[in-house]
């Protein structure tokens, strides 16, 4: 069924393709919705128990640090070296914070055996997490400590950058993982095909080409918990409200 729908939204794409958005308008009203659409997401995340609130943070931090990684391969297409020590220093003391940030929340994380929550399966996956950081910080460490000795590194721009988003998704997967069961499906495909792309690609460019596909994700979500067989979680309601509002006011800037 969902795929006849998309099919047929497809089929109009002609109408979406005739409209535009400026960057300026984009840049002053479409960005704040979608931030307000996104941080809607997360205070629905939040009403569920147990749901560590300190990680979606910890997450949108990853995707705050995009521009740096941007850079990276740029001034060091290859291995790492002086041209990028700037960057380098900059990933060291965010991986340390980050670090840090994490063993906290894991050390308040406890098991919590009920009918609704699987909170083991993210444990897991946020202490591998924090593995993987360590390892990637102490081999920043010891490049930086090469470059500063100007001798030649093993760690390469591309991997640092590959592994950074392995950490990113893997986070993600342990924070799907506190959401009630019944839920999942809903929240990891919105996440993944909506929240996600959005972080990463967060231009005019972008939603003009994606709005039919987006439209149709944002619209299954908030249906899916409003109006179909499932019970709305509780305390969602008024946030489901406000994301569809907020993207209905977003598609009114296409001309």
């Amino acid at each position: 069924m969902r795929f006849i729908i998309l099919i047929l939204l497809l089929g109009i794409s002609h109408a979406f393709a005739l409209r535009q958005l400026t960057p300026q308008a984009f840049s002053s009203r479409v960005t704040p919705a979608l931030n307000s659409i996104q941080s809607d997401f997360f205070h629905i995340l939040n009403q569920f128990p147990g749901f560590p609130r300190e990680l979606p943070p910890l997450i949108n931090s990853l995707y705050a640090h995009q521009e740096i990684k941007n850079h990276l391969p740029l001034e060091c297409p290859r291995l790492l070296n002086s041209q990028c020590v700037k960057e380098v220093n900059t990933l060291k003391a965010y991986l340390f914070d980050l670090n840090t940030k994490l063993d906290s929340i894991i050390a308040k994380l406890k098991p919590n055996q009920t009918n609704y929550l699987n909170p083991l399966m993210g444990i897991k996956h946020l202490t591998s997490s924090s593995s993987q950081l360590w390892a990637l910080k102490t081999e920043l460490d010891f490049a930086s400590f090469l470059i500063d000795a100007q001798l030649p590194t093993t760690l390469n721009s591309l991997d640092v950058i590959h592994r950074l988003d392995l950490i990113r998704t893997e986070l993600i997967l342990a924070m799907l993982q506190f959401i009630p069961h019944l839920y999942q499906t809903e929240f990891k495909t919105f996440y993944f095909e909506f929240i996600h792309p959005l972080r990463l690609n967060k231009n005019h460019d972008y939603l003009v080409k994606n709005v039919l596909r987006l439209n149709f994700n944002l619209n299954l979500f908030v249906q899916s918990l409003t109006k179909r067989n499932k019970k709305t979680p509780e305390g969602s309601n008024q946030y489901l409200q406000l994301m569809h509002m907020r993207w209905n006011g977003i598609l009114r800037f296409y001309k």
